[in-house]
């Protein structure tokens, strides 16, 4: 997938969480803790989003991404510590 088309996919989830949260918020039936639920995945959407763009913005490519498994939660590969030197 590009990354583009990645990108778009999450713009959609992200709105499509906004309007559960909408939905939810007008029925007084709804447990508080489904929407904190959908604003805590929207957020981790939201994050995704960021992350991607600045990689893009940055020039970095996506070489450390890993994209999400389908029903499963986003977690970016380990980026190795950066060594710093006071040998000046």
């Amino acid at each position: 997938m590009s990354i583009e088309a990645h990108l778009a996919k999450l713009e959609r989830r992200h709105r499509a969480l906004e309007a559960e949260i909408v939905e939810a918020r007008a029925h007084p039936s709804i447990d508080n803790l489904k929407i904190v639920e959908l604003k805590r995945r929207k957020l981790l959407v939201k994050d995704e989003i960021a992350r991607l763009q600045t990689r893009i913005i940055r020039g970095g490519g996506l070489s450390n991404f890993k994209a999400p498994v389908p029903g499963g939660s986003y977690r970016p590969r380990a980026q190795p510590e950066q060594m710093v030197s006071d040998h000046s």
